[in-house]
């Protein structure tokens, strides 16, 4: 995988910032315990990268994250993060060998 520990960080700190504007300190922690699950499935989702031969631009997704909610588009950014997170889930199930 072309994960760095640099993208690593980069990447929790994009989805913080994301979670943080809501205002919800449940929320908060909630994705904070989404992030620290989430790093059990990292190595799944790198194979996954690798065996599909599927390539995913989180750069991408990212700016396309960022330019929903820098406009309030609240509906456009549920619809990127959701089609974000379910491809994140997808690529670490079918490496798991289960079916989403």
């Amino acid at each position: 995988s072309s994960s760095t520990p640099r993208k690593r960080c980069s990447h929790a700190v994009f989805h913080r910032a994301l979670v943080g504007a809501c205002g919800s300190p449940w929320l908060q922690r909630f994705r904070g315990v989404l992030e620290d699950q989430s790093i059990r499935y990292r190595r799944l989702r790198a194979r996954a990268d690798t065996e599909s031969g599927i390539r995913r631009d989180n750069l991408r997704e990212h700016r396309e994250l960022m330019a929903a909610m820098l406009a309030r588009d609240a509906a456009q950014a549920e619809a990127l993060m959701r089609a974000h997170l379910g491809r994140t889930a997808t690529m670490a199930a079918e490496a798991a060998g289960l079916k989403q």
